[in-house]
């Protein structure tokens, strides 16, 4: 059986008025599962994060029985049977390997790929967190949205369905299929199918005020909404945001998220700024270099060194062909000592900064 958010809140139901011979309203049962993870109401849950069961690797919170014996009593039933009851509702979930992961996490966790290798919706992954996101996102949640975009991320073309889109357009156009054709046809509407649905969930995200789903719609869809807002404040490498806008001709905003990167500690988007963006300020490009001195690279030395044809170090004692790569020192014209004191101290004022966070 399908596990659906009903399907559980039913199973629960069953199992409990049967091993506690105590009748339950339905509406109790998702309160009661909901207190068992700690949370004051199904609401609550609901609002913040999804149920899950089988063996996924979310990230899960913990049983809180206290808060159901607690959320048992305000329901009204007796309490003669409370230890009873939430020992067998803790059973019901074990045997179930129940949970709950919080929306935040689990988007987390999807945007770091650590699910790229289940099939949601399938058979990989249990359906009930997708069941739970959709019944949030038709509420009007654009984080659940979000987490269901990041779910049906086709990713990139791959090789194995460079061919399929023939076989695909063949049978739209009423050839009959079988064998590894009609298997080709099949997995290329599977995969345009996940894309409308990545799309949709995307887009709903984005007007429902989710900046990430709005800067992944710049990313890949060429929607530019993102850079009409002020986004600073979100959780997201500024060196991504600042490519994206640099591919989009965006050149101002560019170089306002090459600053917030270089000044969250990132030497080569200090280099950036200096050769391209700050360069006719010569005192904020020496605050770059102080900075970057005290985060061990002077770009006032050249830097290179040797890399194998795969990236990595090369080595002498090894030998074989290697590549050089690296940049050239830097050449600015010294400042004055007014500024370049001035140049100095906003250095030390934002490495102080790195150094308490």
């Amino acid at each position: 059986m399908t596990m659906t958010v009903k399907a559980l809140a039913y199973a629960a139901q069953q199992y409990l008025q049967s091993s506690t011979k105590t009748p339950f309203k339905r509406a109790h049962i998702y309160e009661l599962l909901a207190a068992l993870y700690g949370f004051r109401s199904y609401a609550a849950l609901t609002a913040s994060s999804v149920f899950t069961s089988g063996n996924d690797e979310f990230d899960r919170i913990p049983m809180e029985p206290a808060i159901l014996r607690q959320r048992y009593s305000d329901l009204g039933y007796p309490t003669a049977t409370t230890d009873h009851v939430v020992s067998e509702l803790v059973s019901f979930a074990t045997q179930h390997r129940l949970g709950v992961v919080r929306l935040n996490d689990l988007v987390r966790d999807l945007r770091d790929g650590l699910y790229d290798g289940y099939d949601f919706g399938e058979t990989d992954l249990p359906a009930l967190p997708v069941d739970c996101l959709v019944r949030s996102a038709n509420s009007g949640s654009a984080i659940a949205h979000y987490a269901l975009a990041l779910i049906y991320d086709p990713g990139d073309d791959n090789d194995e369905l460079l061919g399929a889109s023939y076989w695909y357009t063949q049978e739209q156009n009423g050839r009959e299929l079988e064998g590894m054709q009609k298997a080709w046809a099949d997995a290329y509407a599977g995969r345009i199918a996940l894309k409308e649905k990545h799309a949709f969930h995307l887009r709903q995200a984005a007007q429902l005020g989710s900046a990430e789903a709005l800067l992944d719609l710049a990313d890949k869809f060429g929607d530019l909404s993102f850079f009409e807002g002020d986004h600073d404040d979100l959780d997201e490498d500024p060196m991504r945001v600042a490519e994206i806008a640099e591919r989009h001709g965006r050149r101002a905003e560019t170089h306002h998220w090459l600053t917030i990167a270089a000044e969250e500690g990132n030497t080569e988007a200090m280099f950036e700024l200096i050769e391209r963006f700050d360069h006719q300020d010569h005192e904020r490009c020496w605050t770059w270099i102080y900075l970057a001195r005290r985060l061990g690279t002077d770009f006032t030395r050249s830097d290179y060194r040797l890399i194998n044809e795969d990236g990595s170090s090369w080595d002498d004692d090894v030998g074989g062909s290697a590549f050089v790569i690296g940049r050239d020192a830097l050449t600015l014209p010294p400042l004055d000592e007014r500024r370049d004191t001035a140049a100095y101290n906003a250095a030390e004022e934002m490495f102080a900064r790195l150094e308490s966070t």
